[in-house]
C-alpha cells in the first residue's frame, strides 16, 4: 500500500514543515510506505524579503530592512534543508501531473488546505477521477479565513463528495461539510499532535538557549502584542522571533528583549521547550505550546483567522489562555487533566480506520 500526502509543505514557516514532518513520519512509523507529494502549485508565491511597494514608504522599508538580509537568508536556508532532509518527497511534480495514480492512497491535509481563499487549492480537493481501489482521504484540512456561510460551489461539492473519507481541523469546517454534503465529518486534531512530546524534544536543537524568558512567536500580532507581553512580565527576558523582518527596528526601545530571526525548526522547538512563558498569535505556536506543557496565552491578531486558534483551546477547555490588552488570566494550566491524550488518539483511531477499512 503507496499512501501520498497533499499538503502545504513548500511555504518557509514553522507550521507548515512541522505539521508535513509529523503526518509523515506517523505514517511511517505505522509501517507504511508514505511520501509528500512534492507538489508547489505555479500560483504560490514565497514572501520575498524586500517590499515590491514603489511608494516611498516601501522605499524607506526595504533601506531598513538591509540589516536584516543576512538573518533573512541564513532562516530561508535553515527551512530549506529541513524540507529537502528531514521530509520525505516524492519527485517534483507540476500542476497537470498524473502522479495521483501511483498511490493506493492520497491523503489531503492537513493546513489550510481546503481555503478557497487561495486561488491554488483546486487539487487539494483531488478533483481527479478516482480509479477502482483508491482512496481519497481529507485529514485535518482547514478552510482558513474562508466565509463559511458560502454554499460550495458545483465543482467543489463533487470532489469531497468523492472523498472515502473526510474531517476537518476546525469545528466550523466539520459541521459546514456535515451541512452541505450529509456525510459524516470527523473532528480531528492538527497532524502535530500525532508525534509525543518525547520525540518533539529530541528533533529540537540540543544548543542552549537561555533561562527565564518568555517565547513571543509572533505573525500578526507585532508591537501590541510585544508591548503586552511587556506589561506581563516586566522582569523577564523577552526573547522574540517575528514574521515581520523589521520588529528589532520597531521594537528597539522596548528594554530587555532579543530577536532570533535566523533560527531553524530544531531551534524554533527548542526556544519553545525551554521557555518559561510562551506568548503567540500563532496556531502551531499554541499547539507545541501545549505539546511542550508550557504555561502559554494566545494572543488574537487577526480575528477572522483565529476560528482554528479557538476550536484548538475550546477542545482542550483551555478558553482562557486568550488573553486582550488589561485581560488576562493568571491561572495555571493543570496539564494532567485536559484531555489531549484521549484526542489524540481519537485522531489517529480515524486516520488509521480511514486507510484500512473496505
Amino acid at each position: 500500500m503507496k499512501i501520498g500526502i497533499l499538503t502545504f509543505h513548500y511555504p518557509n514557516n514553522y507550521g507548515a514543515l512541522l505539521q508535513s514532518y509529523s503526518l509523515i513520519s506517523y505514517l511511517r512509523q505505522m509501517n507504511l510506505e508514505a511520501e509528500i507529494i512534492d507538489y508547489v502549485p505555479s500560483l504560490f508565491k514565497e514572501s520575498s524579503f524586500f517590499s515590491g511597494s514603489k511608494t516611498l514608504r516601501g522605499f524607506m522599508g526595504n533601506i531598513l530592512r538591509i540589516p536584516f538580509y543576512k538573518k533573512w537568508r541564513v532562516r530561508n536556508f535553515k527551512l530549506n534543508n529541513f524540507r529537502n532532509y528531514k521530509i520525505i518527497k516524492s519527485e517534483r511534480i507540476n500542476d497537470n501531473s498524473n502522479i495521483f495514480f501511483k498511490y493506493d492512497i492520497v491523503i489531503t491535509g492537513s493546513d489550510q488546505t481546503f481555503n478557497r481563499s487561495f486561488s491554488y487549492t483546486n487539487i487539494y480537493y483531488q478533483n481527479y477521477e478516482k480509479p477502482i481501489g483508491h482512496k481519497k482521504i481529507a485529514y485535518a484540512p482547514s478552510f482558513g479565513s474562508m466565509d463559511m456561510t458560502i454554499k460550495p460551489d458545483f465543482e467543489m461539492l463533487k470532489s469531497i463528495m468523492d472523498f472515502d473519507s473526510l474531517s476537518c481541523r476546525e469545528i466550523e469546517g466539520v459541521e459546514y461539510l456535515k451541512k452541505n454534503t450529509g456525510l459524516a465529518v470527523s473532528h480531528v486534531l492538527d497532524p502535530v499532535f500525532l508525534t509525543d512530546k518525547e520525540s518533539w524534544s529530541k528533533l529540537a536543537s540540543n544548543k542552549e538557549t537561555h533561562s527565564n524568558y518568555v517565547f513571543i512567536y509572533d505573525l500578526n500580532g507585532k508591537m501590541p502584542m510585544i508591548n503586552l507581553a511587556k506589561e506581563m512580565f516586566p522582569n523577564k527576558k523577552l526573547i522574540v522571533f517575528s514574521n515581520d523582518v523589521l520588529m528589532p527596528f520597531y521594537a528597539r526601545k522596548v528594554s530587555n528583549i532579543s530577536f532570533v530571526q535566523d533560527i531553524g525548526v530544531e531551534e524554533f522547538l527548542s526556544y519553545i521547550k525551554d521557555a518559561d512563558f510562551v506568548m503567540t498569535d500563532s496556531f502551531h505556536g499554541t499547539a507545541f505550546s501545549i505539546i511542550f506543557e508550557k504555561q502559554f496565552y494566545t494572543y488574537i491578531a487577526l480575528e477572522k483567522a483565529a476560528g482554528r486558534i479557538r476550536s484548538l483551546l475550546h477542545q482542550l477547555n483551555l478558553n482562557d489562555r486568550i488573553v486582550r490588552k488589561d485581560e488576562w488570566n493568571n491561572s495555571i494550566i493543570d496539564y494532567p487533566n485536559i484531555m489531549l491524550n484521549s484526542l489524540i488518539q481519537k485522531s489517529k483511531d480515524y486516520l488509521i480506520h480511514s486507510i484500512y477499512e473496505n
